[in-house]
């Protein structure tokens, strides 16, 4: 495959061992690991970036519950529950979504499982997201990079750095993604 320029930001596309794909990306902000773990778990700051109303009992095991809201009108895709399959404040949030095998949305498909890491910095005023997307096809994981892509840009400003959420940068990463993943994936783990 040709070699293609990564734009800065740009989250990675990788195989994992058991042949599904793992969209990652790697954030750093200069705030304490709590004020990131603030934005990845609660709900009121959750609400400013995340695609849905994610909500958790914060007990493993228990469902996590994700509520799509429609901006045009029409009915919001259904989204099954998920289950919680991590929760260890302030570090780690992880769960699990079986998703429906014929929806319309590509994102939505079949088992899917996110994690969202929060690890302190090089310093006490420095943290570090690791957001991790597995899902089980390439088409999956396309329509999903420029989605979080777009999201973490508004998980920046809740953090209080400059993000840009606007349309002319979610298109720019799709066709980045689809120039750099859409002809097929290398098994080698992409260096984020």
């Amino acid at each position: 495959m040709e070699e293609v320029t990564t734009l800065q930001g740009a989250g990675t596309l990788t195989r994992t061992d058991d042949g599904r794909y793992r969209v990652r990306f790697v954030r750093a902000f200069d705030r304490p690991v709590e004020d990131l773990w603030a934005a990845i778990s609660e709900p009121e700051l959750l609400d400013t970036w995340y695609p849905a109303k994610l909500r958790t009992s914060g007990v493993v095991g228990e469902p996590v519950t994700e509520e799509f809201e429609s901006t045009d009108g029409t009915p919001p895709p259904e989204t099954p529950p998920g289950v919680l399959t991590a929760y260890e404040p302030p570090h780690l949030f992880a769960f699990r979504v079986d998703g429906i095998p014929d929806s319309p949305y590509p994102g939505m498909r079949g088992r899917q499982d996110i994690t969202m890491e929060a690890t302190p910095g090089s310093s006490d005023d420095e943290c570090v997201l690791t957001f991790t997307h597995d899902v089980q096809t390439l088409e999956s994981a396309l329509s999903v990079l420029p989605g979080w892509h777009y999201c973490l840009e508004y998980l920046a400003l809740t953090m209080g750095t400059q993000g840009e959420p606007t349309e002319e940068n979610l298109e720019r990463f799709k066709a980045h993604y689809q120039e750099r993943y859409g002809g097929g994936l290398v098994d080698e783990v992409d260096e984020a």
